[in-house]
C-alpha cells in the first residue's frame, strides 16, 4: 500500500512542479533534446532545429505568465562552440534514456514522459532505499513524498539531468546499504551499475557521490566497533573500495577518450562558455571563484547558509539514528557541495545544491518513526552490536 502512495503522490506533484509558471527547458535542454534526437537517427540540421523551437516555444511560454523577462524572438540563441558542445557530448545518459520516447512522441513529448517516469521511479527507490535503512513503511514514504516536495523535486522535475542522475546516485546509495547488511554480493553490483549510470548522465556528481561514499566507507572502516553490528567489520572497506574503483575507472575511461576534464571545466567558466579566449590557469581562477562563493559573497547572494541550516543538523541526525548507514545517506547528501565547489557559479548555486535536501527528507521519515514509535534503527543497530 506505501509504494502505491508514493506512485500517487509523486505524481501529483510532478504536475504541480510541471504546471507552474517557470521554464520546464532550461539551456541545457536544448543540448539534450538535440541529442536524444540523434540517437534515434533524426538528421543533425532537424534535430537542431525541433530542440531550438522546443526551448524557443518554453521560453515565450513563461514570459506570458510572467516568470521570463523578455520572449524568444529571433530564434534560439545555441551556443555554435564544439568545445562547449562535446561537454554535452561526454555525457550521454539522460538522452539515450529519453529516446524511445522521443523515437515515438517527438522531443517534446518524449523528454516530458521519460523526465516524470523518472520522477516517479525516484520516489520509489528513495522509498526502498528508506526500508533497507530500517525505517517502517509511512516513515520511508514519508521521505520518498517530502523529496518530491522540496525544493530538489522542482530541479528534478524540468527537463534536465538533474532527476535522472540523482536517481542513478540513489540507486547506488541502495547498493552500499544492502552492502552493509552483509550481503556484498548484491549490493556491490547495485553500486556499480548506479555510479556507471551517474557518470554517463552528470559526471561531475557520480564522481562527488563514489568520493563522497569512499570517505563514508573509510570511516566506517576505521571505527566499525562504533557504527557496525558486531560480525560486520569489512562493509565499511568494501565500500570504500567500490567507490575507489569507480573513480578510478572512470577517470581512465575520461582519460583514454578525451573526455572534458575539469579544467575545461574552468576554461568554460573562465571564457564565458568559449567566447573568449582561453585563461592561463583556469583552476586558480576557479579557486578564486570558489572562495568568493563560498566566503565573500555566500551570506549575501546566496542567502546561506540556506538550505545547509537545515541539511547540516539533518545530517547529524541521521547519523545519531541510523548510524551505519545514516553516514551513507549524509555522504550522498552533502557530496553536492563539491560539485558546486567546482561549478562555483552564483546563478547555478540553487540547482547544484539542490541534491542536499536528500538528507531532510530522509530525517523527516526517520523523525516520524522516532515521535510515533514505529522503528529503532538505532537500538536495534546497538542490541547487535553488544
Amino acid at each position: 500500500m506505501a509504494p502505491l502512495i508514493v506512485v500517487l503522490v509523486v505524481a501529483a506533484t510532478f504536475l504541480v512542479h510541471w504546471q507552474g509558471t517557470t521554464r520546464r527547458a532550461m539551456g541545457d535542454t536544448y543540448w539534450y533534446a538535440r541529442a536524444a534526437q540523434l540517437a534515434v537517427g533524426v538528421p543533425e540540421p532537424v534535430a537542431s532545429t525541433r530542440a531550438a523551437d522546443l526551448s524557443c516555444r518554453e521560453i515565450t511560454r513563461a514570459h506570458a505568465l510572467g516568470s521570463q523577462p523578455v520572449p524568444c524572438t529571433g530564434g534560439y540563441p545555441a551556443l555554435a562552440s564544439p568545445r562547449y558542445r562535446a561537454i554535452f557530448d561526454s555525457r550521454p545518459g539522460y538522452p539515450l534514456l529519453a529516446a524511445p520516447a522521443v523515437a515515438v512522441l517527438g522531443p517534446w513529448k518524449g523528454l516530458a514522459l521519460t523526465t516524470a517516469a523518472l520522477f516517479v521511479l525516484l520516489g520509489l527507490v528513495t522509498y526502498f532505499a528508506g526500508r533497507i535503512s530500517g525505517l517502517s513503511p509511512p516513515a520511508s514514504a514519508i521521505g520518498a513524498c517530502a523529496l518530491a516536495v522540496l525544493p530538489v523535486g522542482y530541479w528534478n522535475s524540468r527537463l534536465l539531468a538533474d532527476g535522472p542522475g540523482l536517481l542513478a546516485i540513489i540507486v547506488a546509495l541502495t547498493g552500499g546499504l544492502v552492502v552493509l547488511r552483509g550481503r556484498a554480493a548484491a549490493g556491490v553490483p547495485l553500486m556499480i551499475t548506479g555510479l556507471a549510470t551517474a557518470c554517463t548522465i552528470k559526471p561531475a556528481s557520480a564522481m562527488a557521490a563514489a568520493m563522497a561514499l569512499m570517505i563514508a566507507g573509510v570511516a566506517l572502516g576505521v571505527r566499525p566497533q562504533r557504527w557496525l553490528p558486531r560480525g560486520r567489520r569489512r562493509p565499511g572497506w568494501v565500500l570504500a573500495a567500490v567507490a575507489l574503483g569507480c573513480l578510478a575507472a572512470w577517470w581512465s575511461i575520461a582519460h583514454l577518450l578525451g573526455l572534458p576534464s575539469l579544467t575545461e571545466t574552468a576554461q568554460d567558466l573562465a571564457t564565458r562558455h568559449f567566447s573568449r579566449p582561453d585563461v592561463a590557469d583556469p583552476l586558480r581562477l576557479l579557486g578564486r571563484r570558489a572562495v568568493a562563493l563560498w566566503v565573500h559573497g555566500a551570506p549575501v547572494r546566496l542567502g546561506l547558509p540556506w538550505p545547509l541550516a537545515l541539511v547540516l543538523p539533518a545530517c547529524g541526525y541521521l547519523i545519531w539514528r541510523l548510524r551505519a548507514r545514516g553516514w551513507l545517506w549524509t555522504a550522498i547528501s552533502l557530496a553536492p557541495i563539491a560539485v558546486v565547489t567546482a561549478h562555483p557559479m552564483a546563478s547555478e548555486y540553487l540547482r547544484l545544491i539542490a541534491p542536499c535536501w536528500v538528507a531532510v527528507a530522509l530525517a523527516a521519515g526517520a523523525l516520524v518513526d522516532q515521535l510515533a514509535g514505529l522503528a529503532r534503527p538505532d537500538r536495534d543497530a546497538r542490541r547487535m552490536a553488544r
